[in-house]
């Protein structure tokens, strides 16, 4: 089974959530802070759980699944503790083309959560395809102290985004325009901590192409 890696808006999309425990929590706040939709459906929960649904963050259905409960969602997160429940989930929802991510067991589903930091405009994500969510954790975290040199060179280009939106839908050209921009050794110059320096070079970079 191959995985398209995508990013997707789920703000105010009807988000469910099957099941209760610390897992089904651990996804809530993964998500929550995209604002989605959530329901939750399972005869007990956590207490962070219970108490989202006392703020009316979350709204938590008291009682097992049922069928109809994945009706109009847009994706599902299926975290029971039961695997044969799991699957049938899954199965329901890839039925009926709803986005499905299933703990167990972890490729019933058709899609699959990274592990991922999201800081600066910059979003770093990681996964082996579930096997291995430790491995991915470790790697990601190797990923976002090599990454802050890139952010902050990715803060320096803000400025110019919608300019560089409007010079040319031509590939070549823009293939050409970011060749001669690494011509100079920016990152390098930005791992030494040479701040302004690189920030002088972009400013005069695209005076010349006329910003």
């Amino acid at each position: 089974m191959e995985f398209l890696p995508v990013l997707v808006d789920i703000e105010n999309a009807p988000c469910l959530i099957v099941g209760g425990g610390l897992v089904a929590e651990r996804k809530i706040e993964t998500i929550i802070d995209y604002c989605p939709k959530i329901e939750v459906v399972s005869p007990k929960v956590t207490d962070y759980i219970r108490k989202l649904n006392e703020e009316g963050k979350i709204i938590w259905h008291k009682r097992n699944f049922e069928k109809s409960d994945i009706d109009g969602k847009f994706i599902v997160f299926v975290a029971t503790d039961d695997i044969a429940l799991n699957k049938e989930i899954a199965r329901i929802c890839k039925e009926k083309r709803i986005i499905v991510n299933c703990v167990k067991p972890g490729l019933s589903g058709n899609c699959i959560m990274p592990s991922f930091s999201n800081c600066d405009g910059m979003i770093i994500s990681v996964s082996t395809l579930g096997q291995f969510p430790l491995i991915a954790k470790k790697f990601r975290e190797e990923m976002e102290e090599r990454a802050e040199k890139y952010r902050k060179l990715l803060n320096l280009l803000v400025p110019y985004r919608e300019h560089l939106l409007t010079l040319s839908t031509d590939s070549n050209y823009n293939k050409k325009l970011w060749h001669d921009f690494f011509s100079y050794p920016v990152m390098e110059k930005l791992e030494e901590g040479n701040l302004e320096e690189v920030n002088k070079y972009i400013r005069d970079f695209f005076k010349k192409i006329g910003f």
